[in-house]
């Protein structure tokens, strides 16, 4: 037997009498299984029983039972349904696209329509406008015309920035606009083309144009005022109206702001606003007292581009004003 399991002789039982009984340390190999009739050690049975048996299967992985899921026992057994659905919806994307398309080139069609449409009906005006010109103005602006039809577009800015100087000489006011209507024609077509330098010639045309308003503008009605200053805005900032012409347009906007209609008086307003520019005394006057006049008509967006452009000035409208525009 192992030391320590008789009866208390030796150094164990020697202590039990002074301290109380104690156990023996105990060997680690009286706990394998007895030794067999063979001889085989019984300890290197066991490590060969234990080594031998295979290595227990890694836990199943946790998983959703879709069973017990509604929509995806439907979508399984209804599959081929769902199948048809994504085909159609494919189809029709591509349709849409297709579609799409040939609208995008249709308008383009239409729109070159309608340029050469205008283009015709500015040769008209400008052939009733040579025929009432002085000789020397009316060749210049022929040949600007002639130049402008057969795509030679600075030859045609030339002829008729000579037009327009012949009409200042003569201080023909009438003479001078058409002929700065032309050449702003021509410039912005040489700006489309291929190689020019586009920004220069926009630049140039807007120039042009401006000087047109600026002679113009003591004939505009409301509407003109109102289209003229809204051009401004479309422009986002990114140019300041040119001194004379901005002027000219609120000399008149003072003048014809009490005949306006409720989106005109809304659309001036509006510029002002988007353009971050604080209005002339006495164009702000004109332009509130029009609308207390026309808000209760207004439609709501014009109503809201109003009360905006109020609010970006940090002009606050007088009682009456703010009156007509909360009703």
């Amino acid at each position: 037997e192992p030391p320590g399991r008789g009866g208390g002789g030796g150094a164990g039982g020697g202590d039990a009498g002074v301290g109380g009984p104690t156990m023996a340390p105990l060997d680690a190999r009286a706990l394998l299984p007895p030794s067999s009739s063979s001889g085989r050690s019984s300890g290197a049975q066991f490590i060969a029983s234990v080594a031998a048996k295979p290595a227990p299967p890694p836990p199943a992985a946790a998983t959703v039972d879709d069973g017990a899921n509604p929509f995806i026992l439907y979508c399984r057994s209804n599959w081929g349904i769902f199948v048809v659905l994504q085909s159609v919806a494919f189809i029709g994307a591509s349709f849409n696209g297709m579609l799409a398309r040939k609208r995008r080139v249709e308008i383009a069609r239409i729109n070159e329509k309608l340029r050469a449409m205008m283009a015709k009906y500015e040769d008209a005006q400008l052939n009733k406008v040579c025929a009432s010109m002085d000789d020397n103005a009316a060749a210049e602006m022929a040949e600007g015309k002639k130049a402008l039809s057969s795509g030679d577009y600075d030859a045609a800015s030339k002829a008729f920035a000579a037009a327009k100087a012949i009409a200042a000489d003569e201080s023909d006011a009438i003479v001078g606009l058409s002929a700065s209507k032309a050449m702003a024609q021509a410039l912005m077509r040489q700006s489309g083309v291929q190689g020019g330098n586009k920004k220069a010639s926009l630049r140039a045309a807007i120039k042009e144009l401006e000087s047109a308003v600026a002679a113009a503008a003591p004939d505009f009605n409301g509407q003109h005022v109102a289209n003229a200053m809204w051009t401004y805005s479309k422009m986002g900032g990114k140019r300041a109206p040119a001194a004379e012409a901005w002027a000219a347009l609120e000399r008149r906007a003072v003048q014809v702001a009490s005949d306006m209609r409720p989106n005109e008086v809304a659309s001036s307003v509006f510029t002002y606003g988007k353009l971050h520019r604080a209005p002339g005394d006495a164009t702000w006057v004109a332009l509130e007292g029009a609308v207390s006049q026309v808000a209760r008509d207004m439609h709501p967006a014009d109503v809201a581009n109003t009360v905006w452009a109020f609010a970006t000035l940090n002009k606050a409208p007088k009682a009456r004003t703010w009156a007509a525009l909360e009703l």
